[in-house]
């Protein structure tokens, strides 16, 4: 796998975690300084990591054409990993929420965040049982697009359904209803993923010079985020010409820096970036976890919970378990289930 690619993911998750965890900095963060509107784009972590995985799909399939598998192997084994590395969290989820008597779990649906069975649109995600499990059900679709039609039409096709998603996309973009409903937020999303095939195909090509492709991503990056700034595109159809496009160019400026100049990231970046996803699933946890200590710690030692150490801990925290738990307990796991059924790829 590519280092920027892993470096990306790293940037993305810890976007997300602190988007989700602003509750944390807020006290320490100056209400005009540009962290808090940083802080407050962490969401588009989520963004970088559709296009990475149209692009990872993309390269998997290669890799799986090349030596005769199926397309069925590949979505076999796509399932596996994401729901081998959610289960453990879905669990520890519930029983934080009986143990902390949340009155949340009232309106959770077991079955469905069990087994990743939703759509949600702006509001529909409190029958979650692990609130970011929502993109988790949008790659399974992804995944089963790619096993059912890439390997049968190609990636010159995926470049097809882009443009054609795109166009559906640019009609419906000042369409009121469409910003909130859960057709047309799975739409844009799937838009994003699309836009991860394209970057594979065009970072691959031998067509066009690497500095072409970089000034490509460039304006890319420009025109994404006067877009997402500009019109607010957090999310439907704008997001995805917003933040999509802002990711889209990120992940092709970033593969060609390395791909083209060989400027490749270090071991550190590139293990954060391996626990990226148990980073993404985790950090609402500890973030939980956190909160229920803080409001129980008794007033001496109010100080503790109160001050900017505070918050470096539990940031620190997720990353140290991130990394320790992928190595321990994801990966082996992984492996061991795939080589079990012969799925490695």
């Amino acid at each position: 796998m590519y280092t920027s690619i892993q470096f990306l993911r790293a940037v993305a998750a810890l976007g997300v975690v602190l988007f989700h965890g602003f509750f944390l900095l807020q006290p320490f963060v100056p209400i005009d300084s540009w962290l808090v509107g940083f802080i407050h784009r962490g969401y588009v972590g989520v963004d970088v990591f559709f296009v990475i995985s149209g692009f990872v799909a993309t390269l998997s399939v290669e890799k799986y054409l090349k030596s005769g598998r199926s397309g069925l192997g590949f979505l076999i084994n796509r399932a596996l990993r994401i729901y081998l590395g959610y289960w453990p969290f879905y669990f520890l989820a519930l029983v934080l929420a009986i143990a902390t008597n949340s009155a949340a779990r009232m309106d959770w649906d077991l079955v469905k965040s069990f087994f990743l069975w939703f759509l949600i649109g702006r509001d529909q995600g409190k029958i979650l049982v692990l609130y970011v499990s929502w993109s988790l059900a949008y790659e399974l679709i992804f995944y089963l697009f790619v096993a059912s039609v890439m390997f049968h039409l190609g990636r010159k096709m995926m470049v097809i359904f882009a443009a054609v998603i795109s166009l559906l996309l640019f009609c419906f973009s000042f369409f009121p209803g469409a910003k909130g409903d859960s057709a047309f937020v799975l739409i844009s999303f799937f838009g994003e993923f699309l836009l991860g095939c394209l970057c594979y195909s065009l970072a691959s090509t031998s067509h066009f010079s690497s500095v072409f492709k970089a000034i490509l991503a460039l304006f890319s990056i420009s025109f994404g985020l006067y877009v997402g700034l500009s019109f607010d595109a957090d999310i439907g159809p704008l997001r995805f010409f917003g933040f999509g496009s802002f990711s889209f160019g990120l992940v092709l400026f970033f593969v060609i820096l390395e791909k083209g100049w060989g400027i490749v990231f270090n071991q550190f970046l590139v293990a954060l970036g391996n626990a990226s996803y148990t980073i993404y699933l985790c950090h609402t946890l500890i973030f939980e976890i956190s909160q229920y200590f803080s409001a129980n710690i008794s007033l001496d030692y109010r100080w503790v919970v109160e001050s900017s150490v505070w918050a470096m801990l539990v940031l620190l925290s997720i990353v140290s378990f991130s990394i320790l738990y992928f190595r321990c307990v994801e990966r082996p796991i992984y492996r061991g289930v795939t080589a079990f059924f012969r799925l490695q790829e």
